[in-house]
């Protein structure tokens, strides 16, 4: 099965990637923090034999964060879900 995870590079995103990853998950990972999100990737990918791809984006983007989501899930196969672990900081 193939998830997105949008929020996927902290606290709880984090743990959920790992998790849907550990159970053999194909994954669409999203973050606006490009640098933890390439290092989570390949962790999950090492780690579990999975295919991650990853897009380093800001939600706030409209169409374009939209596009890149369906680009990137479609290199994977149709998703069978998405979660939306999303925080903000002030």
């Amino acid at each position: 099965m193939i998830y997105a995870i949008i929020g996927a590079s902290a606290g709880v995103g984090r743990a959920l990637a790992s998790a849907f990853a550990a159970a053999g998950h194909d994954l669409v990972l999203v973050s606006s923090d490009e640098r933890d999100l390439r290092a989570l990737s390949s962790d999950l990918t090492i780690r579990h034999g999975t295919r991650v791809t990853a897009i380093a984006a800001d939600v706030n983007d409209g169409d374009g964060y939209l596009d890149r989501l369906a680009d990137a899930a479609g290199r994977l196969g149709a998703l069978d879900g998405m979660l939306f672990p999303l925080g903000a900081t002030a």
